[in-house]
């Protein structure tokens, strides 16, 4: 799945309305532009792959529980939906922060696959 597809799906997930910009003015980094998500957070410049706080809102709005493994002396970083023992799993190379966050798209695409977040309590 692209970075574009998987921005997509995350947006949907989330309830993130907007369009996505292939090449953002402000830097050149492809972005989602002008959501509103359903948490009345404004974004106008959205992309959890690539920021820590859209990732974090990301993750909170999806409520989602990130962890930290080693399997076979590599790290990854998970991402695990509510009420599933479904984790997505990105290995840690170089930077921890990049794994986490590509683990919190990836679990909230699944999520837009699924069908959507999980609001019960």
């Amino acid at each position: 799945m692209t970075d574009r597809e998987l921005l997509e799906k995350a947006a949907k997930a989330a309830g993130v309305q907007g369009h996505f910009v292939e090449n953002c003015p402000e830097d050149g980094a492809p972005k989602y532009s002008c959501g509103i998500g359903n948490a009345g957070r404004i974004t106008p410049l959205w992309n959890p792959l690539t920021d820590d706080g859209d990732a974090l809102w990301l993750a909170v709005t999806l409520r989602l529980t990130i962890s930290w493994d080693r399997y076979d002396d590599e790290d990854y970083a998970t991402a695990t939906p509510p009420h599933t023992h479904q984790g997505y799993d990105c290995l840690v190379d170089q930077d921890p922060y990049v794994a986490t966050r590509r683990a919190i798209v990836r679990a909230a695409a699944a999520l837009a696959d699924a069908g959507g977040r999980d609001d019960q309590g």
